[in-house]
């Protein structure tokens, strides 16, 4: 992540690769990958990336959010406009984080 957020997209596409590569479920791979897409202009990349996301971790807002961000690009408003809205409601529904003591 460090790679991706001080952008060295092809050092992070390569530890994305090699994550993918033993574990094509790993959560924080795909999403980095998605974002990466996103961020390089490839919205469909990151639509698909996004779609399996939201499919095997349906309760992430974030992870709508981000599909709304690539259907957008992709010029879907209707199919943004779902994922946004899906993105609140989860978020709204969402326990508040326990106080810190």
């Amino acid at each position: 992540r460090l790679a991706l957020a001080e952008d060295h997209p092809d050092v992070a596409l390569d530890w994305i690769h090699q994550a993918l590569k033993s574990d094509p479920h790993n959560l924080t791979a795909n999403e980095d990958y998605a974002a990466l897409m996103l961020k390089s202009g490839k919205a469909e990349e990151a639509r698909a990336a996004l779609e399996k996301l939201t499919e095997w971790s349906p309760g992430n807002p974030r992870y709508h959010y981000l599909l709304g961000q690539a259907l957008a690009k992709s010029g879907d408003a209707e199919g943004a406009q779902k994922e946004f809205e899906t993105s609140q409601k989860l978020k709204a529904s969402a326990p508040a984080p326990a106080p810190v003591r």
